[in-house]
């Protein structure tokens, strides 16, 4: 499901339909090449501080940071898709249920416009997603909602399972300030 994912979105960014990367990917770009010290209000100002620290590695596969940004977007769309592939084996009691309804979630979800406009455009949703995914489904699996087994594997207390979370939560929102929205959602 990883591959596919990377795969999928790989395709949609090399087939794009014209136009530039939009302001994120081209300054997420523009401070990889260019590393300079920053103020603490431009951290503020800036709605994902984790994004370029996160980018940086992929500067490894490629020259150009540019390129690396785009590298980034589809590792982590591929994370997407592995977290909803897990889900839904979660979810589904039959293996080959399970098969069918993953690669229709995945269709739907590489195929909705908005977030095809939104990764073409050079938006960087594809990182903050991965993270909200991962906390909500650490979070359901934490609370009993459904059972992704991971629970029996890492073997941690109740306790340490709610530091984690709270650590995710926060990185996660640290990511992209519009996971912040999780907020909301566990009131």
């Amino acid at each position: 499901s990883m591959i596919l994912g990377i795969l999928s979105i790989s395709f949609q960014l090399y087939f794009r339909d014209g136009g530039e990367p939009g302001w994120d990917a081209l300054m997420t770009a523009s401070v990889l090449s260019r590393v300079q010290p920053t103020q603490a209000a431009d951290w503020l100002f800036f709605a994902h501080p984790l994004v370029i620290p996160i980018t940086a590695p992929f500067r490894l596969f490629v020259e150009d940071p540019l390129p690396a940004v785009i590298v980034r977007e589809a590792a982590f769309f591929g994370g997407v898709v592995f977290l909803l592939s897990l889900a839904i084996r979660a979810v589904c009691s039959r293996r080959d249920e399970a098969l069918v309804v993953t690669v229709c979630a995945v269709l739907l979800l590489l195929l909705a416009l908005g977030r095809y406009r939104l990764t073409l455009g050079g938006e960087e949703k594809e990182v903050a997603l991965f993270f909200a995914t991962l906390f909500q489904l650490l979070y359901l699996d934490h609370r009993g909602h459904f059972c992704l087994g991971l629970s029996r594997r890492a073997r941690m207390t109740q306790k340490q399972r709610q530091i984690l979370l709270a650590l995710l939560l926060s990185i996660s929102i640290f990511v992209h300030l519009i996971n912040g929205m999780l907020l909301v959602w566990l009131a």
